[in-house]
């Protein structure tokens, strides 16, 4: 049965109507016209959903969606928000935060209102982005925690839909899809908005929490909110799990520039097709890859965009006094001490006669990640090469001089050890969906490399399987 919602957006101060705004029932999408008047033929039985994506320079007041049935007009009202126009402005992004009501926990609301009071008072973003598991079962009272918690902070929160979120009707069967408690507290699992010249879109890829059609719904809706951007504008896709190869070759078709997810309670940060896409540990605990619990800064401007991965309330360490530490009869001294720019995970250093070599992560796309070689003497760089992502564990040392490092995200590289000129690079299968914290292993020839999602073996020589 198909129904027809009218409606109209307006500027509630002035009551003029506002043309241009998409409107959308979640499938089909439709701008305002003249006096912001819109008409919308839906599908969906009533009463549904009806929501706007937020044009740059205005805000809600009230909520950005509303519960339609035919016949009945809707209105949604807007408020000037000049600051929204900005072209430089800053977003934190917030992840699998996991809400529980129930006991003591790192999850609770009054924990996450704490944080995100730190996290405001500490980075002073315009707004937040919240990619998705907010919650840890989904149950309506945590949504509800949720958004209380989400109300009492001054800066505009976004939340995002994750499979955790929905996990009570998962459990419990019934309705095809297991996101109505979501949409009942929080609105929309799917939706977008406009802010500082930059379209912001949010769309979940966990499909069995959607029925058939309603999985074919939001992916016309994405398809259709996406295509609609002028050219010039950049588009940031925010959504909860990792984005897969074949996603990722959409997005580039799409002009998506940004993709911001969690899931995976770690960090990894890469490049793909001109894509950035980084993932960001929880914000109330620390993450599975020893992460400190924390959030990502992302500042847009007139360059472009910069990433920066911050822990929650971090600091740095450094011992006062350290203890002296002696070898039989003799003291060991400090020899040297070199800055690097960039950092390690879990890599050892690996010595190579009168070589130093280190892993390098960058956990905010910044070309830092890679293997730097230091002179053991000095501690003055020999040389340093860059690889696509972090390479979190150690080098592997090869025949002639040549070391192996492997990237979080499938890529092994073959370093000529006087120079550091890569010889060759190969993509493990599932390259660039894999978390490798593995270290090479290097044996008569060949290089072995993986984990526990598939293993390779390659030849020192040229690279070959």
């Amino acid at each position: 049965m198909t129904i027809r919602v009218e409606g109209a957006v307006c500027d509630r101060i002035s009551g003029e109507g506002i043309e241009g705004v998409p409107v959308t029932d979640g499938a089909e999408i439709v701008r305002t016209g003249k006096g912001g008047m819109f008409q919308l033929e839906t599908e969906l039985a009533e009463p549904s959903l009806i929501w706007i994506s937020v044009p740059e320079g205005w805000r809600t007041a009230g909520d950005f969606y509303q519960t339609a049935s035919g016949g009945e007009e809707v209105r949604f009202a807007l408020e000037p928000a000049p600051e929204r126009q900005r072209r430089e402005f800053r977003l934190a992004q917030i992840t699998d935060t996991h809400v529980v009501t129930e006991g003591q926990s790192l999850s609770s609301r009054e924990r996450l209102v704490e944080d995100l009071r730190v996290l405001v008072g500490d980075a002073s973003p315009d707004l937040i982005l919240a990619s998705g598991d907010l919650t840890n079962r989904g149950t309506v009272e945590e949504l509800s925690d949720l958004k209380r918690a989400i109300e009492s902070i001054p800066v505009p929160i976004f939340p995002h839909f994750g499979g955790h979120d929905g996990n009570e009707e998962r459990f419990l069967g019934g309705d095809p899809s297991f996101i109505r408690n979501f949409e009942q507290v929080l609105g929309p699992t799917y939706f977008s908005f406009d802010w500082g010249g930059r379209h912001f879109a949010f769309y979940p890829t966990e499909e069995y929490f959607f029925s058939e059609r309603d999985q074919e719904r939001k992916k016309r809706w994405f398809r259709r909110d996406l295509e609609m951007q002028p050219e010039e504008r950049e588009i940031v896709v925010v959504t909860h799990t990792p984005p897969t190869a074949s996603l990722l070759r959409q997005l580039g078709d799409l002009r998506v520039r940004t993709v911001l997810y969690g899931h995976w309670h770690s960090s990894k940060a890469f490049s793909w097709n001109g894509i950035d896409v980084l993932a960001t540990p929880p914000l109330c605990f620390g993450g599975i890859d020893t992460e400190p619990r924390g959030f990502r800064l992302v500042d847009f401007g007139d360059r472009g965009m910069r990433s920066q991965l911050r822990g929650l309330q971090s600091m740095d360490l450094h011992p006062e006094n350290p203890p002296e530490v002696a070898l039989g009869e003799k003291r060991l001294e400090l020899a040297w001490v070199q800055e690097i720019d960039g950092g390690a995970h879990r890599a050892a250093p690996v010595v190579r006669e009168d070589s130093i070599l280190l892993s390098l992560r960058d956990e905010e796309n910044g070309g830092k990640a890679g293997v730097i070689c230091l002179n053991a003497d000095s501690g003055e760089t020999r040389w340093r090469m860059a690889t696509d992502a972090s390479v979190k564990n150690e080098v592997a040392l090869a025949g002639e001089g040549a070391c192996a490092a492997l990237a979080i995200t499938g890529r092994l590289y073959l370093m000529e050890g006087r120079e550091g000129r890569i010889r060759w690079q190969v993509d493990l299968p599932g390259y660039p969906e894999r978390w490798l914290y593995t270290a090479p292993v290097a044996a008569e020839g060949v290089v072995y490399a993986g984990g526990k999602g598939g293993y390779g073996a390659y030849r020192e020589e040229n690279g070959e399987e």
